[in-house]
């Protein structure tokens, strides 16, 4: 695979309209941002994924510290692996086939009962001359546990509950795009 004509500063990234992904390295972790594409030389973060420490067992947001890119069915794919006390995690990340919203899909294989699962974001400070843009999160699949977004302060979160034992892999589907108005 070659990066021919790729920025450095996009290897890290998945463009979907003007709604972007950056992977970026915190502390043993790989988290992500959102970012918003303001205009063509101008790009400013909406949201930052909010990640555990090296010693946590179950963080706010899946424990992912490896990151592979690779093309699939013609979209740029983040592939993504690590692991918290016992229990692994998985996720990849890409673009619906319009390459207009992110599609984020999480697993985690549990090897005790689960404290908390979920993914969590808080919002980045915005500028106070430009529109926020208005974005629409939904859950588009969820195994082995219920799970609900919860919106509060600058905080935006996909929480699970009611987790179905003896399941061994929860797993969770989520899309976060623009909301255009009607």
């Amino acid at each position: 695979m070659t990066n021919a004509g790729v920025r450095d500063a996009d290897l890290n990234r998945i463009v979907a309209g003007r709604l972007i992904v950056e992977f970026v390295r915190q502390a043993d972790r790989v988290g992500h941002r959102l970012l918003y594409q303001v205009a063509a030389d101008w790009v400013v973060p909406v949201f930052q994924s909010i990640e555990g420490s090296p010693d946590e067992r179950w963080p706010a947001s899946p424990a992912l510290q490896h990151l592979h890119f690779e093309t699939q069915a013609g979209r740029r794919v983040a592939l993504l692996v690590g692991m918290a006390g016992r229990s692994h995690w998985s996720a990849s990340v890409s673009t619906d086939e319009a390459g207009e919203a992110l599609i984020f899909d999480i697993a985690c294989r549990l090897h005790s009962p689960a404290e908390r699962l979920g993914s969590e974001y808080r919002a980045a400070t915005w500028p106070a001359d430009v529109p926020r843009p208005a974005l629409e999160w939904s859950l588009d699949h969820a195994r082995g546990a219920t799970f609900a977004w919860q919106t509060g302060g600058d905080l935006q979160q996909l929480c699970a509950s009611e987790i179905a034992a003896p399941v061994t892999t929860i797993c969770w589907r989520y899309t976060i795009r623009e909301a255009y108005p009607c």
